[in-house]
């Protein structure tokens, strides 16, 4: 690039993986960050995250200095998560690409991807899918590689290589490693884990235990090893707090365990919280709620359709009118057998005394 000249960032990507322009890496960095050492301070963030405890980068080229250092294992760990972002696969797979005219230059920039492997030729490899390749007096030749075959993927990285012999020694060791039977073993077993941390408040002055969150992994963890492994190669570090505080949150992470293969971290899965949990309030301390009632009742009438009436006034007022005729009814029933009795009963007396009147 000139001074001045204008480049789209995806013509910028292109250059810096095809053609390792570091002054491409230093606009790309003041581009993003404002500044070279404020986007290596964002690399060596990103760097650690992933597990790339032996790196430290100090610059965005990649050009020697002091405390600019890496390890194979490192490079391997950056080039897969990189893998996952599609743009990403698709530079590093371009054997070519085109700059086309700018302000500064008139004519068209013809890049040209230095890995051979996926170039036809002496050191070609059909499983490779891409790479990156570098190369500095204090580092040797470097190539950090991504391949595929049968549905396998496999990541490899050589370091201080002489000449091209970076690129043999990447085809034998991919062919190494498609060779070693492998087979997918689930190295976590989410339903079979869970850990209970206490939940801790603080009543009257004492650290009081109100509760225990269980927490539970949210995925399982799979890996391909071979068929003569040992269960020892397999470990396990928990990161959760020895407390908690309340309230807690269904389905709030609180925890991560680190799974490892033969002291190498090949993933970690989350622990989130299986229930809520409150704060405990004491029972002096709550508040009975108040009720507000309205100063009035206003009612509004409601209209009724003609098409309506019957349902809403005849039939309620028919059902009214034969209410009162069926108790009308059966109060007559009931007085005329009582004042039968009674008739009768009187008819009686006067038949046992003559002289005995009613009035």
């Amino acid at each position: 690039m000139d001074v001045g000249e204008t480049l789209t960032v995806r013509e910028a990507l292109y250059a810096l993986m095809l053609e390792s322009a570091n002054e491409v890496s230093v606009a790309l960095a003041k581009h993003i960050a404002g500044g070279t050492e404020e986007f290596a301070d964002l690399m060596n963030r990103r760097a650690i995250s992933l597990g790339a405890f032996n790196t430290n980068f100090v610059n965005p080229s990649g050009l020697p200095a002091r405390e600019h250092v890496t390890t194979a294992y490192d490079m391997a760990l950056i080039m897969r998560e990189a893998v996952k972002n599609p743009t990403f696969t698709e530079i590093i797979s371009a054997r070519r690409f085109d700059i086309p005219p700018t302000e500064r230059q008139s004519e068209t920039r013809h890049l040209l991807n230095s890995n051979r492997q996926i170039h036809p030729g002496t050191h070609y490899n059909e499983s490779v899918v891409g790479g990156k390749t570098g190369w500095t007096t204090a580092a040797g030749n470097t190539l950090v590689s991504f391949a595929r075959e049968n549905d396998r993927e496999l990541i490899v990285a050589v370091l201080q290589g002489e000449g091209v012999g970076a690129f043999s020694d990447t085809t034998a060791l991919l062919n190494f490693g498609f060779a070693l039977p492998m087979e997918t073993v689930k190295i976590f077993d989410a339903e079979t884990y869970s850990v209970t941390v206490p939940v801790v408040q603080e009543i009257n002055g004492n650290a009081t235990e109100i509760g225990r969150a269980t927490l539970r992994a949210a995925n399982d963890l799979q890996f391909e090893l071979p068929p003569d492994r040992s269960n020892s190669w397999v470990r396990y570090e928990l990161s959760v707090p020895e407390t908690l505080k309340p309230p807690v949150s269904l389905g709030e992470t609180l925890g991560r365990v680190a799974v490892f293969v033969q002291n190498i971290l090949v993933g970690e899965v989350v622990l989130t919280a299986q229930e809520n949990i409150f704060a405990y309030v004491p029972a002096a301390e709550i508040e009975p709620e108040e009720i507000f009632l309205p100063d009035e009742i206003i009612f509004f009438p409601q209209e009724i359709a003609p098409e309506n009436y019957f349902y809403t006034l005849i039939i309620p007022l028919a059902l009214s009118g034969m209410t009162l005729i069926f108790s009308c009814v059966a109060l007559l029933t009931r007085n005329r057998r009582r004042l039968r009795r009674m008739l009768k009963s009187r008819r009686a007396r006067f038949s046992r005394y003559p002289h005995y009147r009613y009035k």
